[in-house]
């Protein structure tokens, strides 16, 4: 740029000497001479012009090139002057710097979409409208779409997409079954919003979750089988080894009658036995005759004073302290009334039995909304707390530590709590144990 400068400078200084030299022929009546100065003079302002719009003109191309994108130009500025050189070589260092950034991004976008393309989980991008700007093959695999242009417009007559979004109008995230080839699929579909410019754009992701619920059908299955040969051999063990028994004693008639003590307790034993082994069928029977819920809006702060008022007694009694505390005095939940009471009493009764070997007993009741956006209770307790090695099995049908437990009530409670779409999770250490109810 110095030279450029420097040559414009002269340049102005000799239409200014040249200016004023015409002047002088003009005012000294030398019209011949002021004429050929004047032509001078206007060939001088011609190429200054022309000599700054060489400038111009490589400005606009570069910036042109720069606006579509074209790198492929190369500056030509040989026998323009050393300024120009100067300009060139910027020029196209610039433009060599674009290059690289290009080739960068599209050595990114071309790995991006080989990831896209390879995973094994089902991914588009669509605008307000429904043009797709991306998607991949596992995608409308799941789903067993064709290509697709909008997606809006292909779900008016797709079944299957039709319940998909009328299932994400409510909510984020929904499952939906498919059979494909004899082979099922249970899919979790996940939606979620972004702005992209001024584009509104709506992300779905599918993911089929078919092998880890079978995978986890398995281990609950294998668990539960445990807990139930468990059982039923500490009641046939018994029963087997006192008819044996029984056999021995009624040989004959005369054995009857002097062992007729011993046969009427082993009779009773077994009779005391299998009332408990009818007794466990029938528990086991319960896990699975949780009626439909009836989904009301409860208002939770009166919900949980109720629920602390069924217990209150028993809290005198151990003279345990209840604290409870609401967030939010309006804080609603849609469940059902009496299955989510039967969850809350079952954790808060636990709760009594943790702290009764304890100074100062302590509850805890809370209702609030989490970090997630969900409504929350929670029951603490300052107890001993649950030894890790019991944390993963507490919620396992007939698992119990204690001595009269039947081992159903905290199963029970992640059933209900299933069923109303929530969860339940247990947090422990010790003096602070906590169980949280998560609700959609």
């Amino acid at each position: 740029m110095k030279n450029f400068n420097l040559h414009t400078t002269l340049r102005v200084l000799l239409i200014s000497a040249t200016s004023v030299l015409a002047a002088f022929s003009i005012a000294s009546a030398y019209y011949f001479s002021a004429v050929t100065i004047i032509f001078l003079l206007v060939l001088q302002i011609i190429l200054l012009l022309r000599y700054i719009g060489k400038t111009n003109t490589y400005i606009k191309q570069f910036l042109e090139n720069i606006r579509y994108n074209d790198f492929s130009d190369k500056f030509q500025t040989e026998g323009l002057g050393s300024s120009f050189d100067e300009l060139g070589k910027t020029f196209d260092s610039v433009i060599k710097d674009f290059q690289n950034i290009r080739s960068e991004k599209e050595e990114q976008y071309q790995i991006l979409q080989n990831i896209i393309h390879h995973i094994n989980v089902g991914i588009m991008v669509y605008k307000e409208n429904g043009d797709v700007i991306l998607d991949n093959a596992q995608f409308r695999s799941f789903l067993n779409l064709q290509s697709i242009d909008n997606i809006l417009e292909h779900s008016k007559y797709n079944p299957d997409l039709i319940k998909i979004f009328n299932q994400l109008k409510t909510t984020k995230r929904t499952m939906f079954k498919r059979v494909v080839e004899d082979d099922i699929l249970q899919l979790a579909i996940f939606r979620s919003e972004f702005k992209l410019k001024e584009d509104n754009l709506t992300l779905l992701t599918v993911y089929n979750i078919q092998p880890e619920l079978d995978e986890n059908e398995m281990e609950a299955w294998q668990k539960l089988i445990r807990v139930l040969t468990h059982e039923i051999m500490n009641s046939i063990t018994p029963i087997s080894s006192l008819s044996g028994t029984l056999k021995g004693l009624m040989q004959t008639k005369e054995s009857i009658i002097e062992q007729h003590e011993d046969i009427t307790q082993a009779i009773q034993s077994i009779e005391r036995r299998s009332k408990g082994l009818i007794d466990f069928v029938d528990k086991y029977r319960s896990l699975t005759k949780i009626h439909k819920p009836d989904f009301i809006i409860i208002r939770i702060k009166p919900f949980l004073e109720h629920c602390i008022f069924l217990i209150g007694n028993e809290c005198s009694q151990k003279n345990i302290e209840t604290e409870l505390f609401i967030e939010n005095d309006d804080l609603e939940i849609f469940a059902d009334e009496h299955l989510l009471e039967q969850v809350v009493i079952n954790i808060l009764k636990n709760a009594c039995q943790a702290v009764e070997n304890i100074d100062h007993p302590e509850i805890s009741i809370k209702a609030l909304v989490n970090n997630h956006g969900q409504p929350e209770i929670q029951v603490i307790d300052n107890g001993l707390g649950i030894l890790p090695e019991v944390m993963d099995k507490i919620f396992i049908p007939f698992y119990t530590t204690k001595k009269e437990g039947s081992g159903i009530g905290l199963s029970l409670c992640r059933q209900i709590m299933k069923l109303h779409g929530g969860s339940i999770f247990v947090q422990s250490e010790p003096e602070k144990t906590s169980f949280s109810l998560r609700f959609r």
